[in-house]
């Protein structure tokens, strides 16, 4: 059907606009289906072709209202082949005099190929571009954290790490936008933060960088580009991005070395005994020189066994079992009980402590000692702490009386140290240590996947490290015999020594192979 058509005027554009919505009203059937009415421009000298109003009715519940309609000039004609409307303006706001000139002005940009339509959408779309970058270049550091912290897959001791730098090396940044995280200021906050403590300003700089790589990923403009640039950290403080530099400017400090010698093993097993059958030590000490001789004889991580809960203990078996969630690496660890270990688990169960607790437990539990009352119940942890409720978790005061009486210093850590070298000296395979320790292979080690150890040939290096841990401290009759010949010669030896150390720094790398090759 063809547009009608009138000629322009003020006057004859008012009467056509309020005689077609008081036709709707008094016959509603004769609203158009899509709720438009046109009506075009007609000759005359002042005419530009093209130029029409609109009537635009709105819906409501899917039919056309005729509550405020939308009244606007529009430039219709042939575009590229396709009819096309282009919006002028509102009538409420142009006059016909105004429509006529802006519709000339479409038409100029047209004949010459720039539509202002498309001209629109891009300026719309640049603006909502810079509104993205913005938006994205002005989340916080302590937020990005917080969405990180919520997506990764960490075990809580990991993120408990993490946040550590919330309160210490970025507290007073938080609220910063991660895009003011520049070269220059982390050069400058590591500086400063390395002079109270090189390692934590090491520590806390790689979750940064960490943390900027994921946010590189996950902010992103409209059109999917990455809002956040290079790494200032890495442009900061690694050799090859800073430059002019000659070298990094991480601190490097060296890892933890300490270990307890072989030949004072006896003398760190006589303190903790002594520690243990003092008559001043009962309740939780006890239960923690429990946990430290059942830390250095497993190997295992201090949250994994002191977190164990009875339900993990299968004394048939003679197994422990590490669930995926209190895992380091999130997946789940299934030991083999040896020996001493045993006789430790089944003290600890026929004296496990009965307590009361005085309020539920989803009200922050207070669990106390009791005497036969009904409502007592025992606690599900193998090694409880002061409240029964929650696990031992600082052995700090042990380690330190320990060292007192011995000189000795070595930490819950420490002990798994102890573990893995008895291991390596007794000729342990590297991928059962591996199991053994709850580490990872390596993804690209094609050998691993076919080297698989079962059960019992974790339970037979399991009680062959714990014999010579024993041994070495004077605790089972025969130190030495066939074990010995079990060590490792040749190039098995240099892998499973190269394994061990890999982890030091060069030149105490270089010391440490030249002690164990010399042992």
């Amino acid at each position: 059907m063809a547009t009608a058509q009138i000629n322009f005027t003020e006057r004859a554009l008012d009467a056509w606009v309020s005689n077609t919505l008081a036709g709707y009203r008094t016959d509603p059937s004769s609203i158009p289906s899509d709720g438009d009415a046109w009506i075009r421009d007609r000759g005359g000298k002042q005419s530009v072709p093209g130029l029409c109003l609109r009537i635009r009715l709105k819906k409501k519940g899917g039919n056309p209202t005729l509550d405020d309609p939308i009244i606007a000039f529009y430039l219709v004609r042939k575009i590229q082949g396709k009819k096309r409307a282009l919006r002028i303006g509102e009538r409420k706001v142009f006059t016909i005099e105004m429509a006529r000139d802006k519709t000339l002005e479409e038409l100029r940009n047209l004949e010459q190929g720039v539509d202002q339509r498309v001209e629109r959408k891009r300026e719309a779309a640049k603006l909502a571009n810079e509104q993205a970058v913005a938006k994205g270049a002005a989340v916080p550091y302590g937020q990005v954290l917080d969405r990180f912290l919520e997506q990764a897959d960490l075990s809580e001791g990991t993120r408990k790490n993490y946040l550590l730098g919330v309160t210490t090396t970025f507290k007073a940044h938080v609220d910063r936008p991660l895009s003011e995280f520049t070269e220059t200021f982390v050069r400058e906050l590591h500086r400063e933060r390395s002079k109270e403590s090189p390692s934590r300003a090491d520590h806390d700089f790689r979750v940064l960088r960490l943390l900027w790589n994921w946010a590189r990923d996950q902010y992103r403009d409209v059109e999917g580009n990455p809002i956040f640039g290079d790494n200032p950290v890495s442009l900061a403080l690694n050799k090859r991005r800073t430059a002019g530099a000659t070298k990094a400017r991480w601190n490097d400090v060296p890892r933890k070395e300490t270990i307890i010698p072989e030949e004072r093993l006896g003398d760190w097993f006589a303190a903790l005994h002594a520690l243990k059958a003092d008559p001043t030590s009962q309740g939780v000490r006890v239960r923690a020189c429990d946990l430290l001789e059942a830390l250095v004889l497993t190997g295992l991580r201090l949250n994994e066994l002191a977190t164990l809960t009875w339900d993990l203990v299968d004394f048939q078996q003679g197994t422990i079992k590490v669930p995926a969630p209190r895992s380091k690496n999130g997946r789940p660890l299934l030991r083999p009980m040896t020996r001493r270990v045993r006789e430790i688990l089944e003290a600890r169960f026929r004296e496990r402590d009965r307590f009361t607790i005085t309020e539920p437990e989803s009200q922050g539990a207070v669990a106390t000692q009791g005497g036969g009352d009904p409502s007592e119940t025992e606690s599900p942890l193998v090694f409880p702490g002061r409240t029964h409720v929650n696990p031992i978790k600082d052995l700090r005061a042990l380690h330190e009386t320990i060292t007192t009486r011995t000189g000795l210093v070595a930490t819950s850590h420490d002990l798994r140290r102890v573990f893995a070298s008895a291991a390596l000296r007794e000729g342990v395979p590297q991928l059962v240590l591996k199991r053994l320790l709850n580490h990872l292979s390596g993804s690209r080690d094609v050998t691993a996947g076919y080297q698989i150890s079962g059960l019992g040939d974790l339970r037979d290096a399991s009680q062959l490290v714990e014999d010579h841990i024993l041994g070495k401290a004077g605790l089972l009759p025969h130190t030495d015999g066939p074990r010995a010949e079990a060590r490792p010669t040749g190039e098995d030896a240099e892998t499973l020594i190269a394994d061990l150390v890999s982890g030091l720094p060069e030149e105490r790398r270089a010391a440490v192979l030249a002690a164990l090759r010399g042992a």
